[in-house]
């Protein structure tokens, strides 16, 4: 089942092994809603998303971009959008397998 906090975790720990950073927590918040906004707006919430062929991963990369550079306060680097957004899709990737167990 997927977990917010856990999906923060991982986030912060897949950053922490490839660039020695982690983020604040409602930072993280903020990408994680805007890729389940994401989701939402492209009727992804009802399809199994373990199905990368579904989901638009550059699509998905340049909504939050274009999201994070519009908030001048968002202390999340650019050239850490892209390990995020992988980081939170192999979250719920393991959220799912989990699941099916």
């Amino acid at each position: 089942m997927y977990d917010e906090t856990q999906a923060v975790k991982h986030i912060n720990h897949a950053l922490q092994d490839a660039y020695g950073i982690t983020y604040p927590t409602d930072e993280l918040l903020n990408v994680i809603d805007i890729i389940w906004d994401f989701y939402d707006d492209n009727d992804l919430l009802d399809l199994d998303i373990d199905n990368e062929a579904e989901l638009d991963v550059e699509a998905l990369r340049d909504k939050v971009r274009k999201m994070l550079a519009k908030d001048r306060n968002s202390p999340i680097k650019p050239e850490h959008i892209d390990a995020i957004i992988d980081a939170e899709l192999q979250y719920e990737d393991e959220a799912d397998a989990e699941e099916m167990e």
